[in-house]
């Protein structure tokens, strides 16, 4: 089986690729070159996703069984900033993904509770949503293309996603915190909110 993992530096591709196994053939794709966190056993494609003709240049060279599509813009306040940057990001790429992979393939796609309104103290994947966020709305209209596509894609909705990957260049809050009270700094954090972290680990294998 062929398996292509997008956002390959990243950190939960990191996750993915340190649990894989020689009987499946693993691709990574990214925005810019490989960076430390993929494997040199990992066939690496640089691709801006947000482009249809990068998209489709990567599929006239790979075909993979199953996608795993980890890339996305999860930055909140970035999203909130930039919109636009944030739809190319979360939409327009998973899109180009749906639109020329095969269409015996299936897509992971890594979603967020973020489509939520957080009004709830506990959510199913029956309940509603409602999204009260630009990052939110985002992942919810590249939900609805992932279901829109087919029954044989999945979407993980996952939330506040934390690891430790020190060959990375961005950080996460647990880490964050972790350093910043070892240096004996304050932190700002919100305090109206409930957040269930989730390992990259435990996500990576599920």
């Amino acid at each position: 089986m062929e398996i292509l993992v997008t956002g390959a530096n990243g950190l939960l591709g990191n996750a993915i690729f340190r649990l894989r196994t020689s009987e499946h053939n693993w691709i990574g794709t990214g925005r810019g070159e490989r960076r430390p966190a993929v494997p040199d056993d990992v066939s690496y494609f640089p691709c801006d996703l947000e482009s249809e003709e990068e998209v489709k240049n990567l599929f006239n060279r790979v075909n993979p069984d199953v996608v795993i599509h980890c890339a996305a813009m999860t930055q909140v306040d970035q999203c909130e900033l930039n919109p636009d940057d944030c739809f190319r990001a979360n939409v327009q790429a998973t899109q180009n993904l749906l639109q020329h992979m095969s269409e015996r393939a299936r897509m992971v796609f890594i979603s967020t509770d973020f489509i939520f309104d957080g009004t709830s103290p506990m959510y199913s994947e029956d309940d509603e949503p409602n999204p009260v966020s630009i990052y939110g709305d985002s992942k919810l209209k590249a939900e609805k293309l992932v279901s829109d596509a087919g029954d044989r894609h999945a979407i993980l909705r996952t939330m506040l996603v934390y690891g430790y990957a020190p060959e990375l260049s961005r950080t996460n809050i647990v880490l964050w915190v972790k350093s910043s009270l070892e240096e004996g700094k304050s932190i700002r954090v919100v305090d109206d909110q409930f957040r269930c972290p989730t390992l990259v680990d435990n996500l990576a294998e599920a």
